[in-house]
């Protein structure tokens, strides 16, 4: 599996490259990857058949300036600034139920947080928790042999700010973040290294790659 850092991306921009990753994988364009990057500001993410005006004080996203996209994946609508970090892996489907794919990328943000000596565990089906308290959440896609698969590693916590925007709102003692973990914000350049290592299990290696490789607009 091949790893790239494609750095801060627009949110626009993430969803539409996530799926243009997907599709030239499918096309045999691309070999499996895993690709991160932060998003330039904050965002709401709506699944597929996530209805906009059930999930978002469409209001409040205007006032504060955050951006409404639309992923490839379903899954309710998920907020997302420059304090997370998004991860999409893309490999070939081998016809595994959808838990056990879930359950081998999880494992590999689980082996991430270990590299930060943190302990962390898969909660079926599709999250990381932490100490009992979400730290990362995922969704799925598959698309003509391939799966695409991508999630959130939350760096910093922004809860005022998804508790206003999300409909419902969250509940504050759901999530839990790199910081109020560790004490302070790690370097970026450390939650890479960390994600290098945990999806380095993913098949037993990982290459990496420059941005320019996968970043396909």
């Amino acid at each position: 599996m091949l790893f790239s850092d494609l750095g801060c991306l627009e949110p626009e921009d993430s969803v539409k490259n996530d799926e243009l990753l997907l599709r030239a994988h499918s096309s045999g364009d691309i070999p499996d990857v895993v690709c991160i990057y932060t998003r330039t500001r904050p965002a709401v993410s709506l699944g597929r058949s996530s209805v906009a005006e059930k999930s978002v004080d469409l209001d409040y996203a205007e006032r504060m300036g955050i951006s409404i996209v639309r992923r490839a994946s379903g899954g309710s609508a998920i907020f997302s600034d420059r304090a997370q970090i998004t991860y999409v892996a893309i490999f070939r489907d081998g016809g595994y139920p959808r838990e056990d794919v879930f359950k081998k990328v999880c494992d590999c943000i689980v082996g991430a947080l270990e590299h930060m000596g943190i302990r962390g565990e898969y909660k079926p089906i599709n999250d990381v928790l932490v100490n009992g308290r979400k730290i990362s959440g995922s969704a799925q896609k598959r698309f003509r042999g391939s799966i695409l698969q991508h999630g959130t590693l939350i760096v910093a916590d922004d809860r005022e700010t998804m508790e206003s925007v999300l409909i419902p709102l969250k509940k504050r003692s759901a999530t839990t973040s790199l910081e109020e973990i560790l004490g302070s914000i790690p370097r970026r350049e450390d939650i890479v290294e960390a994600l290098k290592a945990g999806f380095s299990s993913f098949n037993g290696t990982l290459e990496e790659r420059p941005q320019s490789t996968f970043f396909l607009l």
